[in-house]
């Protein structure tokens, strides 16, 4: 589970004794060449890193997706640990594009355990979002390693990537009523929007939840594409639910449901053929979408609201 996170990064400068990133002292100058080099990956001893963003944008808030390659060229499996220590472990470090370290906000974050077998690799999914303060617009830079006895046995070269703000094309505040599980029974301030991320030649939509009495964003989530066919129609309910309907295709429809909480509550999804399909309010606080035909039944699949926790902003 991440932490609560805090708002604006306090920047640390890497110079001197205090810039050093490692107990185990990987200094300034080493960093700076990783961050320099391509994106092929390098091999210290006999374990190699490789990172690469899940793409090269991420909007302000929303989960910073890293995928970690980690190839075992021992001749003993590598068993990646929680946590630093005597067993091998994998850590990140994050700085901007002018090399000023990003602060750590959890120490406490535990990466699942994994074993990679000799002359085998593992690539793992990795959000930085809720590990540092990426809490502002830019430009940074991005490097895994795996950790032993406090030293580096393998890092993977620097990799860039941005984080941009989107538009916001609509918001608006309600009041939901005390969450079932509260038992102080406190009303539920919200300021609900939709942000809209342009990533080349598409257009990604997501939802945006915020506690503005305590500054907290519950989650930014994203619904999908969406084509430029019309804007996007919303309901709150009486539970402070929020609804979003919206075409993400040619044909195709999606409808979305976010909790007051920011959790996601499911999505289903419709095409036009015979009619249109549109969001209308039902009976019984009920939302409902009339015309055109279901497609693509969802399951319980999940979509990640990461962090599971509030962030805190500016």
């Amino acid at each position: 589970m991440s932490h609560p996170l805090p708002a604006p990064h306090r920047a640390t400068p890497l110079s001197g004794a205090g810039g050093r990133l490692r107990r185990a002292g990987l200094g300034l100058s080493v960093l700076v060449g990783l961050l320099a080099a391509s994106g092929v990956g390098s091999a210290w001893g006999y374990v190699e890193v490789r990172i690469l963003p899940v793409k090269q944008e991420f909007l302000l808030y929303a989960p910073v997706e890293v995928q970690v390659e980690v190839a075992n060229f021992q001749s003993a499996a590598l068993d990646l640990g929680e946590t630093p220590g005597q067993q091998p472990s994998l850590d990140f470090f994050v700085v901007t594009t002018d090399h000023v370290k990003i602060n750590r906000i959890s120490e406490s974050w535990k990466m699942p355990t994994t074993t990679i077998p000799p002359n085998a690799s593992k690539t793992l999914t990795v959000d930085l979002l809720p590990l540092f303060e990426l809490r502002e617009l830019g430009e940074y830079m991005a490097m895994a390693e795996v950790v032993q006895d406090g030293k580096s046995i393998g890092a993977s070269p620097g990799i860039r990537f941005q984080i941009a703000k989107g538009s916001t094309i609509w918001e608006q505040r309600y009041t939901a009523p005390p969450s079932p599980e509260d038992a102080m029974g406190q009303s539920r301030p919200r300021t609900y929007s939709l942000v809209l991320h342009r990533l080349e030649s598409e257009r990604h939509l997501y939802v945006r939840v915020i506690n503005p009495e305590k500054k907290r964003v519950l989650c930014t989530t994203t619904l999908g594409t969406v084509v430029n066919f019309g804007e996007p129609e919303t309901r709150i309910d009486l539970k402070g639910a929020l609804h979003v309907f919206h075409q993400s295709g040619t044909r195709l429809f999606t409808y979305s449901r976010i909790s007051a909480d920011g959790k996601w509550l499911g999505s289903r999804y419709f095409s036009n053929m015979g009619s249109a399909p549109k969001m209308v309010a039902g009976g019984k606080d009920q939302v409902e979408i009339m015309g055109g035909e279901e497609v693509f039944p969802t399951s319980d699949s999940k979509w990640s609201t990461i962090p599971s926790e509030p962030i805190r902003f500016p």
